[in-house]
């Protein structure tokens, strides 16, 4: 739904937003969304993983061997067995012209940032074949959740009704080189690229604005009262 305001000598669309339970808004995504995401992630992995006997225990045997480190921050013997890093974070051009949203009757926020996560999914086994396995149980799961919405979500996000679009982000392979020779200390390994879209990151930035409730005008019959005449 959209209303029409006043602002300067043109007009503005403002996007009512819907209200949940208790008047709050439905759809809030503040900063910590990116946050929310990534442990997002590592729940539904890890969700998979201990129902999946291939998984569990004999690769990964605890939710503390997924993390959100670098695979250039993971020591060899280390326990953590799986990366998913966020490597880079792109705006989403698809959004960036938006609607201003209605706080209230009288208040209206600027439109939000819109942008792209871009994780780097790494297997850090000490076993290659190991690494095969988990790699493809993680590209099952995250196949299988193409859309993130609903009870997985995790944090701030847990009881809105946002969705997210998880998508496989295949990396030419030079990309995918020069990407690893920024990890100094590792050498390659097994790794994919995920990309989560669209998270909005909502704007502090509100505007105060007069509401067009009524519109008078004259009008005359040619020849007849006309005061030009």
């Amino acid at each position: 739904m959209y209303k029409k305001f006043l602002r300067g000598p043109g007009a503005v669309f403002i996007k009512s937003v819907p209200l949940a339970a208790g008047g709050k808004e439905a759809n809030v995504s503040d900063y910590n969304v990116i946050a929310d995401i990534g442990e997002t992630l590592k729940k539904i992995l890890w969700e998979r993983f201990e129902t999946d006997p291939n998984i569990y225990p004999q690769i990964i045997d605890s939710e503390d061997h997924i993390t959100l480190f670098s695979p250039d921050e993971i020591d060899e013997g280390n326990p953590r067995k799986l990366s998913l890093f966020l490597y880079q974070l792109t705006e989403n051009g698809h959004m960036k012209n938006q609607e201003m949203t209605a706080v209230n009757s009288g208040t209206y926020r600027y439109p939000p940032l819109a942008v792209d996560l871009l994780f780097l999914v790494t297997c850090n086994t000490d076993d290659r074949k190991k690494d095969h396995i988990l790699m493809g149980k993680v590209m099952q799961v995250f196949h299988d959740h193409a859309v993130l919405k609903g009870s997985i979500l995790r944090g701030n996000l847990e009881g809105t009704d946002q969705e997210f679009r998880l998508i496989f982000n295949g990396l030419p392979l030079e990309e995918t080189m020069n990407l690893w020779q920024s990890f100094r200390e590792k050498s390659f390994k097994l790794s994919v690229c995920y990309r989560v879209t669209p998270i909005e990151i909502d704007s502090t930035r509100e505007m105060d604005s007069k509401r067009v409730v009524e519109k008078r005008g004259q009008y005359y019959q040619k020849g007849v009262g006309d005061p030009s005449l």
